[in-house]
Order: C-alpha cells, then sequence, then structure tokens
C-alpha cells in the first residue's frame, strides 16, 4: 500500500513538473523521492530546478527517468544545459553537458513553456549562467562546448567522468552530417551496460527542420 501510495505521489509531482506547476516544496519533494542514498537535501540547487522547471526543462529528462536514476549522464547537443537541473532533480548521480554553441557565461534560454511567436520558441533571462549552475552543484554538473570526439580526448581529466551509464540526444542526431561516427564515439564514452537514447526530428516534418514554416498557418504557399 505504501509504495502505491509513493508511486502515485511521485508521479503526480513528474506531471506538474512536465507542466510547470510545482511550489518550491514540492520541488523538494521530487528530489526526495529521487536522490539517492547520501544525497542530501542541503546540496540541492532547488531555486534553480525551480525555474528550470518554470521554462519546461523537466520534460525530456522526466521521460527517461527510469534509465539514469543513480548513473553518469551525457547529454549531447544539450543548448545551454539547462536540462542538467532536470536530470539531477530526478536522480542523476552527475551530468555533462556537451554543445558546440553553447554560451556558458550567458544566462538567455529557451523557455519552452512560454507561447512560440511565428513557431519560434522565445528566449530569456534565466537567472544564471551555466558557469553559475556548474558552481553551485558541486561537482555534480559540467557543461563543455565541443563535440563527443573533444570529450573522448578529455577522459583523462578529473573534471568528468570517464564513461557515462546514459548517453542522451534530444532533437540532436536530425543535425548530425556522421551520425554513425558520432555513436560510435557514444560507445567509447558508455559503461559497457549503458543506455544511448535519442529523439529524432523528422526533417520534412513541420518540426524536424528547426526553420519557418513550422505550423499550416505560416505556409506561404507562393514561396
Amino acid at each position: 500500500m505504501a509504495d502505491n501510495i509513493y508511486n502515485k505521489a511521485f508521479l503526480e509531482l513528474g506531471k506538474g513538473a512536465c507542466k510547470g506547476s510545482l511550489s518550491d516544496a514540492e520541488i523538494v519533494q521530487l528530489y526526495s523521492f529521487s536522490c539517492l542514498p547520501g544525497q542530501e537535501i542541503s546540496d540541492f540547487p532547488f531555486s534553480m530546478a525551480l525555474r528550470a522547471m518554470q521554462f519546461g526543462y523537466f520534460r525530456w529528462p522526466w521521460k527517461i527517468r527510469d534509465y539514469f536514476r543513480g548513473r553518469r549522464v551525457l547529454d549531447i547537443g544539450c543548448g545551454q544545459g539547462t536540462d542538467c537541473l532536470g536530470f539531477i532533480t530526478l536522480g542523476a548521480l552527475s551530468y555533462c553537458g556537451l554543445d558546440t554553441g553553447a554560451e556558458l557565461d550567458s544566462d538567455v534560454v529557451k523557455n519552452k513553456i512560454s507561447p512560440r511567436v511565428q513557431g519560434v520558441t522565445k528566449k530569456t533571462g534565466f537567472g544564471w549562467t551555466p558557469n553559475e549552475i556548474i558552481e553551485a552543484s558541486k561537482g555534480k554538473i559540467s557543461i563543455f562546448r565541443g563535440i563527443t570526439s573533444d570529450l573522448l580526448s578529455r577522459q583523462d581529466s578529473s573534471s568528468i567522468a570517464s564513461k557515462f551509464g546514459v548517453i542522451s540526444l534530444h532533437t540532436v542526431t536530425e543535425h548530425l552530417m556522421d551520425l554513425s561516427g558520432v555513436f560510435s564515439e557514444c560507445l567509447s564514452l558508455m559503461e559497457t551496460d549503458g543506455y544511448l537514447i535519442f529523439l529524432h526530428d523528422n526533417f520534412y516534418g513541420w518540426k524536424g527542420h528547426h526553420m519557418i514554416p513550422k505550423t499550416v498557418e505560416d505556409l506561404d504557399e507562393a514561396n
């Protein structure tokens, strides 16, 4: 009976997180459900996590939560790495983000919950830069500007884990020119029992090309 109550409460909190509607106390409760023995509530950057939840950065981590709890996560094509707070809240042991366009001293990110303007997701100030999030994480979060081969060359660095239990590519694969090469590098970065999880956008779909038009209303039949 207790397990059923726990599961129901956890699922309700997760649904609320995906909608961006949890309170301060509820975001801490979600972390307490997900964290592992030895992880302290006092170490949890709940203000940052609350802001990330309000911006829609719990949606992808929530979908794949069953795979990464208690494991090191590598997030390829992470943007500004704001998903890190969703991953850490939901039980990731550590998070490493990788993106060629990461601006580590800028707090401007996409607000995924705000309404789109002409099919484009609004960007606004998050309140903390990636570097500030990294500093507050006490070694649990790292974010790098680069590609997988750069990370392979840093395997001996003490600043990153040499192997990852989960490698995530969220709407990244449609951008890659050498998909098999990147997957091969992922294999070198992944633990033998690890998971490679990716969501692929169809380039020919409304969203897949990442440009206008993204809706029927935006379509210019003369173009």
